[in-house]
């Protein structure tokens, strides 16, 4: 089966009313909207349009990667950065440092150069639903993510230009208003599975024609 026939008549839209009416235990932190409408809706569908002889051959999200890199110029900065990663994510975030002196840009071995975060599990998916269903429309002039940041192993990459469309970034500096690119790893082995699935969790793709 192709992919214009698993996803016939499918839209972001469509997989936000199907995770509505996904029963989930809200109260319950290992629980997820996306992560149960993933197993009772996507796992099926998929496991039927591919023809798996098992569920344990469906492609899964692994990890998201949040990552922000700035220069030298913007030391000063290092702790706003990370307090808002922190507040975006939810979780504490990792400096990264240069691994080598470079001197033509003022870069010194050790120098922080910005900072990262992985998510996994159920903060992964919280996440994803507030980027997918509120965040994103917050971003002007959004036309939808490109089909072509796949990298051929099942990872999809995109950029975010500025972090004050996060509703957790209320009291942004206008001055630095950073942005991030994301990382989303999946256990797929092409990259037309990893489309499928990200498609049906509810990712805003532009139309390929």
């Amino acid at each position: 089966m192709n992919i214009k026939d698993v996803l016939k008549d499918h839209t972001a839209l469509a997989s936000l009313q199907e995770m509505q009416l996904i029963k989930f235990d809200s109260e319950n932190r290992n629980s997820s909207m996306m992560n149960s409408f993933y197993k009772s809706y996507i796992v099926p569908k998929m496991v039927s349009a591919y023809d798996k002889k098992n569920v344990m051959q469906v492609p899964k999200l692994l990890k998201l990667v949040i990552n922000v890199g700035f220069g030298p110029d913007r030391k000063n900065d290092i702790s706003y950065v990370f307090e808002k990663i922190k507040a975006i994510s939810g979780q504490l975030p990792k400096l990264t440092k240069a691994r080598k002196s470079v001197s033509n840009f003022k870069l010194r071995e050790g120098d922080v150069i910005g900072c990262m975060v992985t998510l996994r599990g159920v903060r992964m998916y919280n996440f994803l639903e507030k980027l997918l269903f509120i965040h994103l429309a917050r971003v002007q002039n959004f036309t939808g993510l490109s089909q072509k940041s796949f990298d051929g192993h099942g990872n999809f990459s995109f950029g975010i230009q500025r972090h004050s469309v996060f509703i957790e970034s209320k009291d942004y500096r206008p001055d630095f208003d950073f942005g991030m690119d994301i990382t989303i790893q999946t256990s797929a082995k092409t990259n037309d599975e990893a489309y499928v699935l990200l498609n049906l969790l509810g990712f805003p793709f532009k139309s390929s024609v």
